[in-house]
């Protein structure tokens, strides 16, 4: 069978387009696609495919364009060259402008390493890949992109039980990684980054933490704060209830206001107990 990436506008006022197929892959990886827009309605979707290489299964990261003004896709792109290494799903943030960047964890041959790609709204192009993680001889996991209203970005993922960060300046380079947290002996796992429209940015992600002797496993909300061309603050527990927090999400409104939310799952065994 075969799989393909599709797609349905809304054009304000006039209801759904109809449904169609965007790419001719036929072989597009399910779940692996994200979408972002700028100011004039122009998107840029992420997906990868699967292929096959030397006889063994080939995952790759392809980009494309929907262009407002003509109202049509572009062909798809491969945003790096075919390796046969192991890529994670793609993710893909987009500045008014029409600036964007695309986001994933690729391995070197030994480890994940977090790499990205620019797309210049001004030529058309995506400039090729870069890798902006530093610790390269770790896994990189759970990369994760954000731009502000200027095309300043912030990367974020896990690295040795922490959350790391780097910074995209717009029209420069991404800037050496930092941590956000300590060193850690339990995991820090899926952060997520937003802006306001002011380019002030909040992270949130969940910490691991054994609470209470012989108790269960815990896992709490940390978030930080960065303010436009500031660093990060140091991290805030949001809550400290029994049980396992998961899948973290964040935005910011137009006055620099955050608001988190996550799932939580009942302490099991009981808080107390053993």
């Amino acid at each position: 069978a075969t799989q393909n990436n599709w797609a349905a506008r809304y054009p304000a006022g006039l209801g759904w387009t109809a449904p169609a197929a965007i790419t001719t892959d036929n072989n597009v990886s399910g779940g692996n696609r994200r979408i972002a827009f700028d100011a004039a309605g122009n998107a840029i979707v992420t997906y990868t495919i699967s292929t096959v290489l030397n006889g063994s299964s080939d995952i790759r990261v392809k980009a494309m364009r929907y262009n407002a003004g003509t109202g049509a896709w572009g062909a798809g792109q491969f945003l790096a060259a075919d390796t046969g290494l192991a890529i994670t799903m793609p993710q893909v943030a987009v500045a008014p402008g029409g600036d964007a960047l695309a986001l994933w964890t690729q391995s070197n041959g030994t480890h994940m390493q977090v790499v990205a790609n620019r797309y210049s709204a001004a030529t058309l192009t995506w400039g090729g890949v870069q890798v902006i993680d530093p610790l390269q001889s770790v896994d990189a996991n759970d990369a994760q992109v954000g731009m502000d209203a200027n095309g300043n970005a912030w990367a974020i993922w896990t690295n040795l039980n922490q959350i790391w960060a780097s910074r995209y300046t717009a029209g420069g380079s991404w800037a050496t990684a930092v941590a956000l947290e300590a060193a850690l002996t339990s995991g820090s796992r899926y952060p997520q980054v937003a802006f306001d429209p002011n380019g002030n940015a909040m992270a949130v992600w969940t910490v691991a933490s054994s609470l209470v002797q012989n108790g269960p496993l815990y896992s709490l909300i940390n978030a930080s704060a960065c303010p436009a061309g500031g660093n990060w603050t140091t991290p805030q527990v949001l809550e400290t209830a029994a049980g396992q927090s998961g899948d973290p999400q964040v935005v910011l409104d137009a006055t620099g206001k955050a608001t988190a939310i996550w799932d939580k799952m009942a302490a099991s065994p009981a808080v107390g107990t053993t």
